[in-house]
């Protein structure tokens, strides 16, 4: 899906999200070693972003949109944990803001869209081409790639129809994100796809996604076996 340009300069209160997703206190929620202090919590509280449905989705289309320039000077570990925040709604409550902004299904068209760049800008540039499913572990931002998919209810996007063209836009991302040569973002989005297959199947689309991963097969002879195995697994959802 072509990327649309995203409005210059950002959204009102974009320093402040930006300080609040990105650059959050030690230690991340989901470290093992975390203590749940008070003095933490009271930190923690200072880093929730208070905003209305509709200015968190202008914020974060801003922010994936142009993730590979506003990002770069973020740590890995910043901009997974970012991200978590953004897609994880164990993490924040921010992915239901995103689903419940009072919007039309045309009006959430730039965010699908600016996954891409994602995959391409931020995925393919700083994550290392290893295999979560395959614990082949590289850091955080290589988990976030990998989980991206597994732990939002963005997934549900999967089913929001253009009605100018009757396609599924969301779908249809992750199958170009897999034209990307790096095994890190093809495992990322065929995770997404294997989660989309029962979604795209209700909506009475049972062709998209199964499709889409057949092209990509036969135009990638030297796929990685392993990649190749996950790949048929998710033409049937039968992913993890």
């Amino acid at each position: 899906m072509k990327r649309k340009s995203v409005p210059t300069p950002p959204p009102p209160r974009y320093d402040e999200w930006f300080r609040c997703i990105f650059q959050r206190p030690e230690p991340l929620w989901w470290n093992k070693k975390i203590d749940f202090t008070d003095e933490y919590c009271t930190l923690e509280a200072q880093y929730e972003f208070k905003g209305t449905n509709a200015e968190v989705l202008d914020l974060a289309t801003y922010t994936i949109a142009n993730c590979g320039r506003l990002l770069a000077p973020c740590s890995d570990d910043d901009v997974a944990e970012g991200l978590f925040m953004l897609f994880n709604n164990v993490s924040s409550n921010i992915p239901h803001q995103i689903m419940s902004a009072n919007k039309s299904s045309a009006e959430r068209l730039p965010f699908i869209a600016a996954i891409d760049g994602l995959y391409r800008d931020l995925f393919a540039q700083r994550c290392k081409p290893f295999l979560g499913h395959l614990n082949e572990r590289a850091g955080r931002l290589n988990l976030a790639c990998y989980m991206l998919w597994d732990t939002t209810p963005l997934s549900s996007w999967g089913g929001i129809q253009d009605e100018k063209t009757g396609k599924y836009p969301l779908p249809e991302t992750l199958i170009s994100a897999l034209g990307i040569p790096h095994d890190a973002c093809i495992e990322s989005a065929l995770h997404g796809l294997g989660h989309m297959v029962f979604g795209l199947q209700k909506c009475g689309d049972s062709q998209t996604i199964p499709e889409g991963i057949d092209t990509f097969l036969r135009s990638t002879p030297g796929l990685r076996s392993e990649l190749r195995a996950y790949a048929e697994r998710a033409k049937t959802g039968a992913i993890q």
